[in-house]
């Protein structure tokens, strides 16, 4: 379709060549063809790059960039690129290992054109694949007097960044934290809520997550620190930060056999929230890691 696109999806890509070609395959078999897509390279060390200009560098709706080396890496620093460099009126953004269904774009083009305000970000289920079941989330849409941090993490809603769908100029009022190493996508909805957002839920599975749960997080760039600091630069009521810290660094911790560490956080967070059940559950894992440990 010529012309000037006016849907420009965003795909950060670091390391990532087999999954990267099904992630970009799903933007090119949606129903809604007028889009410019943008994937940006973030460095990758293995055949991710040469994979993408090999099979899509002669479609001309492609832009393959590659992150200069003077901004700092990471998947928030891609995104703010392919934002600053977009042209359509809507911007899409798609982790590279994640996919769309066909009507993706043009059921949540429809949605955005019928509301009156630019100030909105839309964002859909998502069918979310895990080692043993698959799960559709978020159950629920988010209250508009619900703060953005309750409905995440209080709620157990999602806002999952490969489901958000927003015109490009408040898109760039709101931009990602480049100094951020994981949680993105929950500092970009936060940030969009403090500058005036609304949020709107499509009841429906657009968007295919897999959720690699047996991946060592150090190894993706993750450490406590990198969570405490985004729990205290943006969550703003005491007790979400500690369900947050309580709930995921804990969790991501005995994930990644940091027992002392996960100890240390269980005692200082988490053991007065549990119920007696919990708490003995706990208790033994923790315990069994430390063992192992020694």
């Amino acid at each position: 379709m010529s012309g000037v696109p006016e849907i420009s999806v965003i795909i950060p890509v670091f390391n990532r060549e087999i999954s990267i070609v099904r992630a970009v395959k799903s933007v090119i078999k949606q129903s809604y063809e007028n889009w410019e897509c943008l994937i940006i390279d973030d460095g990758s060390t293995d055949s991710t790059l040469e994979r993408v200009r090999t099979e899509f560098s002669t479609d001309p709706r492609f832009k393959i960039i590659e992150r200069p080396k003077t901004r700092i890496k990471g998947g928030g620093t891609c995104r703010n690129i392919g934002i600053e460099m977009a042209i359509g009126k809507y911007i899409a953004f798609l982790d590279s290992d994640d996919e769309w269904e066909p009507n993706k774009l043009m059921r949540q083009r429809e949605f955005i054109r019928k509301l009156n305000s630019e100030k909105v970000v839309i964002y859909c289920q998502a069918k979310i694949f895990r080692k043993h079941h698959t799960i559709v989330l978020p159950s629920f849409e988010k209250s508009h007097m619900t703060p953005v941090e309750k409905y995440l993490f209080l709620e157990k809603g999602l806002m999952q960044t490969s489901t958000f769908f927003l015109h490009r100029h408040f898109a760039k009022k709101i931009l990602f934290d480049e100094n951020l190493a994981r949680h993105q996508d929950y500092q970009f909805v936060i940030t969009a809520e403090e500058v005036g957002a609304c949020f709107r839920l499509i009841e429906d599975s657009l968007v295919k997550v897999y959720w690699n749960e047996d991946y060592n997080l150090e190894k993706r760039g993750w450490s406590p620190d990198v969570s405490y600091s985004f729990a205290n630069q943006y969550l703003k009521n005491q007790m979400i930060k500690e369900v947050f810290i309580g709930r995921n660094i804990l969790n991501a911790c005995i994930l990644n056999k940091m027992y002392v560490e996960a100890l240390n956080i269980f005692v200082k967070y988490t053991y007065k929230r549990l119920h007696f059940y919990d708490f003995i559950t706990m208790i033994k894992l923790l315990l069994l890691g430390l063992l192992k440990v020694k």
